[in-house]
């Protein structure tokens, strides 16, 4: 009886484990590339100081970077940050760049802007607070740590 329990539990325990390596917390299946509005779909603004259910999963996002939105420390040293913006045809997402070797992310971006192609970008969901005005939104970028993780086709 007691080894039969085991073998339930077991199951059990492997089953949800299963469920949560394959998907993330909002639903996106682990291995689908979003475009930027689908992303925005899955994670839309929230009021500020209340995380959101996507906050720091990962997710892939495809999109053409906005060349006129690329800074990094080469061309803006007096930035305390490098990153870079992901748009589609209706919206865009910031991508700040975290890696070890942020110099081989920004040659790779740079490399591709004239033959126009797509990038595909594997990253951390970060919420962050916006104030304005009269009010405040909580919204979303995306975290990128690695430099595998960005690809052009």
């Amino acid at each position: 009886m007691f080894s039969k329990f085991s073998f339930i539990f077991s199951s059990l325990v492997l089953g949800i484990t299963g469920i949560a390596i394959s998907s993330n917390a909002s639903g996106i299946p682990a291995d689908t590339c979003l475009s930027v509005s689908e992303f925005h779909e899955y994670c839309p603004l929230s009021n500020c100081g209340k995380a959101m259910q996507c906050e720091g999963q990962s997710v892939r996002i495809t999109g053409k970077i906005d060349y006129s939105n690329v800074f990094d420390h080469t061309h803006y040293p007096q930035l305390p940050y490098e990153k870079f913006f992901l748009a589609d045809d209706k919206q865009t997402v910031e991508v700040l760049v975290a890696t070890l070797d942020n110099k081989a992310v920004f040659k790779k971006i740079f490399d591709a802007q004239e033959l126009n192609q797509t990038a595909f970008v594997k990253g951390t969901i970060v919420g962050i607070d916006m104030p304005t005005m009269n009010a405040c939104r909580r919204g979303l970028r995306l975290e990128l740590k690695n430099t595998e993780d960005i690809l052009f086709k």
